[in-house]
């Protein structure tokens, strides 16, 4: 059961720890696009844009799972998406559960495409059938539902890349 945390502000970057690193709470955010959603407290292993899919930095040996990354290659386990910019060495909030009103995909996604992570920075992007006799990304996007952290496109895009409203369930 989800709970609300008092001090939490989702949006404020910090440069020391001011929660404990992977604390949960409720986005006490107003608003249909925040409701229900869980916001972890990590701390930021690079630079991470607004919008960025992340996974956990594996090499960090004392703070491991806390410190994440923006994704870097396909197949990767998305853990979260930044609803704020986070420079390296800072400490702040990201979505773990609910919406996400600007994620970043990549081009031509459609509104309830199952999403990934892909070879650009931060980027999500659809998850495409294979092969007619088996579907890596299908097996990735079903390991990622079962982990907690399926991703689907709420809203769609062009060939021109821009930011979408994503699910993370």
């Amino acid at each position: 059961m989800a709970m609300p945390l008092a001090g939490v502000n989702p949006t404020t970057v910090d440069t020391v720890p001011e929660f404990a690193l992977g604390t949960e709470a409720d986005d006490p955010r107003a608003g249909a696009s925040y409701a229900g959603n869980r916001i972890r407290y990590i701390k930021a292993g690079s630079n991470i844009a607004l919008g960025d899919a992340l996974i956990i930095k594996t090499d960090e040996a004392t703070l491991e799972p806390w410190v994440q990354i923006p994704t870097s290659a396909v197949a990767q386990v998305v853990v979260g998406v930044a609803h704020v910019a986070i420079a390296s060495g800072s400490y702040g909030w990201v979505t773990v559960r609910g919406r996400v009103p600007a994620a970043n995909v990549g081009p031509s996604i459609a509104v309830g495409a199952k999403l990934g992570s892909s070879s650009s920075a931060g980027k999500l992007v659809a998850l495409a059938q294979a092969d007619t006799n088996f579907s890596s990304n299908n097996i990735n996007a079903a390991i990622a539902q079962g982990a907690g952290v399926g991703l689907m496109a709420l809203d769609s895009n062009d060939s021109n890349a821009a930011a979408i409203e994503v699910l993370i369930s």
